[in-house]
């Protein structure tokens, strides 16, 4: 069995945890000075997205407001759970206001790492057996 077929797997895997780590690094760095506050989404937008008319992709609009001002945004996420009008937590900047992330930032760098680990040990377990 040639090598080749077994690092190029390792590499991509490598990458993924390196781009995970680094978005972890950052998400935790944006939390730790950020504030939070609770947003209200105002509208979401459906549409069909991509070749497939099954698949619909949603656009979570959000307004919320910072020492007596009011921002509006998009959350950058979507969950079937959510409905307009409700509240949602999210991080923003307290030098700029209208520099915001949704509160799951938390978990996208992590569930990168996750995801380059399992790659990894599956990658090498089908290496193995072939």
């Amino acid at each position: 069995m040639k090598k080749s077929k077994i690092i190029v797997p390792l590499i991509f895997g490598l990458i993924l945890m390196i781009i995970g780590i680094v978005i972890q690094i950052n998400n935790v760095k944006y939390a730790k000075t950020a504030l939070t506050t609770e947003a209200t989404i105002t509208k979401i937008d459906s549409y069909f997205s991509g070749t497939d008319d099954n698949e619909k992709d949603y656009n979570v609009y959000i307004t919320y407001k910072v020492r007596d001002k009011e921002y509006n945004g998009e959350l950058g996420e979507y969950y079937s759970r959510m409905r307009e009008g409700q509240k949602v937590t999210i991080y923003y900047n307290p030098e700029d206001p209208s520099d915001y992330k949704s509160k799951s930032i938390n978990y996208t760098g992590y569930f990168l790492m996750a995801f380059a680990i399992i790659f990894m040990g599956i990658s090498t377990i089908i290496q193995k057996v072939a």
